[in-house]
């Protein structure tokens, strides 16, 4: 398991766009509540890094991975801290990935926008570009 420094607090700068990450495929079940229900130990989102963040006024893109995927894996991925790139509610987008995977999102009601299942290979990057 990766050390808990993996994310220093640099990598989450105020001044700097960078992805979140969610319902990733790696994750494990949390249960119910019920001490029968649920694994015994694991964790959510847990492995991901990103590279070369660039952000325009109508464009955003990240190379993304997931150093603890043994096989393909998928998340939802959320620009978020964008400097330049800043979508309103309701602004249609378009996001293509390195694998050659295309689609359509909409931002939501606070003007993010969320890229679902996101496809990450692993040892291997995803370059994600999302943009109008």
């Amino acid at each position: 398991m990766q050390a808990i420094n993996k994310y220093p607090a640099g990598m989450f700068a105020r001044d700097r766009s960078y992805p979140a990450f969610g319902n990733s495929s790696l994750n494990d079940n949390m249960g119910t509540g019920d001490p029968k229900d649920g694994d015994l130990e694991g964790g959510i989102n847990l492995g991901f890094d990103w590279k070369e963040v660039k952000e325009e006024e109508g464009r955003w893109s990240a190379r993304l991975s997931n150093e603890l995927a043994k096989k393909d894996m998928t998340a939802d991925v959320t620009p978020r801290r964008c400097q330049k790139f800043k979508a309103k509610p309701g602004d249609k987008l378009t996001w293509t990935d390195s694998a050659g995977n295309t689609g359509a999102v909409i931002a939501d009601a606070h003007g993010l926008v969320t890229v679902k299942a996101v496809k990450i290979k692993p040892g291997a990057e995803t370059t994600l570009t999302i943009g109008r």
